[in-house]
């Protein structure tokens, strides 16, 4: 036999192997039965689909369910793509001859370019996209529950548009930057807002804001003893937004802090794409009616 010979090992390719390989990253089960090309094209096309599912998903043309697609569509298309390389490992069986590509040290260090790139793109469509938010407590009640997953359009504002009165933004903490806060935007730079016996008012005109808020307690706290329902009046600087949150006796807001400069704000919350309780009977952990809802 002659070294050309030698050299043509040929190898089974096991489905088992080149489906869970196609699943661990998306195109490495088509490295496994010799598809290099096919194997790229479904890596590129994947990253590509999951960022554009990102910009869909933002957008308020759509039905707010939609925004689950920026996460089903993808998990479909690398279901389809294992699902393809398992076909075509069937087809060469034992006939596959390996190639220099078919190293076991080639595959970790495709596995870790992939990671790599996988985790820049994800990181980068966070950044500039759409990033989703985990709510840990009750401040935004009843808009935003504890357990609540919503999405945080982080384009908007970076393409021009100007936070409004009534947006809920999240935003970095001033008093601890590594915290994010999220809150209702209820008076722009210029404002005139002050609250009287818990009322809101900017500019002179009460904000009847009853449909989206609550108010736990009765009681009145005078402005020497807490700023919760007497507060200002104050006027808000240029380029700083006054947030409350919804849940207006249990929240800690502008009232409390001071403003949120506009170079603080890191996008507007759009949907709630998933709601989590884990209480109750099992069955009602998720919270089903809230998600796919969009934020008002």
């Amino acid at each position: 036999m002659d070294t050309a010979n030698q050299a043509r090992v040929r190898k089974d390719r096991k489905p088992w192997v080149a489906g869970n390989l196609g699943l661990l990253l998306p195109g490495l089960g088509h490295w496994y039965t010799g598809r290099l090309v096919a194997g790229v094209c479904w890596f590129i096309s994947i990253q590509l689909l999951l960022t554009a599912t990102a910009l869909l998903s933002r957008s308020p043309l759509l039905p707010p369910v939609l925004s689950l697609g920026s996460v089903v569509i993808p998990l479909i298309a690398l279901f389809l793509s294992a699902r393809q390389a398992v076909r075509l490992s069937r087809e060469v069986r034992a006939t596959y001859e390996l190639g220099l590509w078919n190293r076991w040290y080639v595959y970790l260090l495709v596995i870790a370019i992939g990671a790599t790139l996988m985790s820049f793109l994800s990181d980068l469509t966070k950044d500039y996209v759409v990033k989703a938010h985990k709510i840990p407590s009750g401040g935004m009640s009843p808009t935003l529950v504890v357990g609540d997953h919503v999405y945080v359009d982080k384009l908007i504002y970076r393409l021009g548009a100007a936070p409004q009165k009534g947006d809920i933004i999240i935003f970095k903490y001033p008093k601890d930057e590594d915290k994010d806060f999220i809150k209702r935007i209820v008076a722009l730079p210029g404002d005139r807002v002050e609250l009287r016996n818990k009322q809101v008012i900017v500019n002179g005109d009460p904000i009847d804001d009853k449909r989206y808020t609550q108010r736990i307690d009765p009681g009145i706290l005078e402005a020497s003893v807490n700023p919760r329902d007497k507060f200002g009046p104050v006027t808000v600087p240029n380029n700083e937004y006054f947030v409350l949150g919804d849940n207006r006796d249990q929240s800690l807001d502008s009232r409390f802090w001071g403003y949120v400069p506009a170079e603080k704000i890191r996008g507007k919350a759009i949907t709630i794409n998933w709601s989590w309780s884990g209480t109750g009977q099992w069955y009602e952990w998720v919270r089903w009616e809230r998600v796919g809802t969009r934020i008002e």
